[in-house]
């Protein structure tokens, strides 16, 4: 019976697993609110973040550019506050991924309750957030490509800077200047944010006041590789439940078949419960 309960739990995780994946269902619910600061957002939504890579020959620039862009306009500016049922939106769902949505209902992990991915595909999979959400798409992209990008913070933004540039995945804006050079010479925004006039006053102090490392390179990858261990395990967990009811499973069965009175006092056992 053992084996039996451990192999209906192990498919049952395993369906659970596959539904989002495979397009069955939507693990997250759709935003009660739809605004945003660039016209385009939510227009071109990304299923595989493989097409965030580098593609070969592709100049860096021209890259940063289209990792810019293309995040920006798969993500909607928006997220719930002051909502007492914003962890609806926010939240690990358990459709999305239940052994993180088991994990957030213990304490040390309540921060799961209200949760920018650093994981491009569960982050495009939700597909809202805010420019600290679409900057750690961003980053991860940059990371799984061999770069060294470091996310940067304002109380009011964050963007991400790399080899002296800067990509401002919120507005789909890409800057090749560092963010000490756009301090000194802000005039240059009102060029690279030209489509976005009505937010020029507020970046142009912004970029005036100056970000700060949001954390280490280092510490934001170690989030990274914990974030991808654990989405391995809604994986792992079923399979080593199958193996489980496999190995007992048989051993059972050789067991009884070496020691048939154990056969017969578990088939007399089932007569008496099917009698009464």
């Amino acid at each position: 019976m053992v084996a039996v309960a451990a192999g209906i739990v192990s498919i049952s995780l395993v369906i659970v697993a596959s539904l989002a994946p495979l397009g069955l269902v939507n693990p997250y619910p759709e935003p009660p609110i739809k605004r945003s600061s660039v016209p385009w957002a939510q227009t071109r939504p990304i299923a595989d973040p493989s097409i965030l890579n580098r593609r070969p020959g592709e100049d860096e620039h021209n890259y940063f550019r289209r990792l810019a862009v293309s995040v920006s306009a798969a993500i909607m500016h928006w997220w719930p506050q002051d909502d007492p049922a914003a962890s609806r939106y926010t939240r690990v769902t358990f459709l999305s991924d239940y052994a993180l949505w088991t994990m957030s209902k213990f304490a040390r992990w309540g921060n799961l309750q209200n949760y920018e991915f650093m994981s491009p595909a569960p982050a495009l999979q939700r597909g809202f957030g805010f420019c600290s959400q679409k900057s750690r798409i961003v980053f991860s992209v940059l990371i799984d490509n061999g770069y060294r990008p470091v996310l940067m913070n304002h109380e009011q933004h964050t963007v991400v800077e790399v080899n002296g540039t800067v990509i401002d995945s919120d507005y789909g804006v890409f800057i090749p200047f560092s963010l000490d050079v756009l301090q000194e010479r802000r005039y240059l925004l009102s060029f690279y944010y030209v489509n976005f006039p009505r937010e020029l006053p507020l970046l142009n102090r912004v970029y005036k006041e100056g970000f700060v490392p949001h954390s280490e390179t280092e510490y934001l990858e170690g989030v990274l590789k914990f974030e991808r261990q654990v989405q391995y395990l809604k994986w792992q967990i079923p399979i080593a439940l199958m193996i489980f009811s496999i190995i007992f499973g048989a051993l059972g069965k050789m067991l009884m078949s070496r020691h048939p009175e154990i056969r017969e006092a578990k088939r007399i056992d089932w007569q008496h419960q099917a009698a009464e």
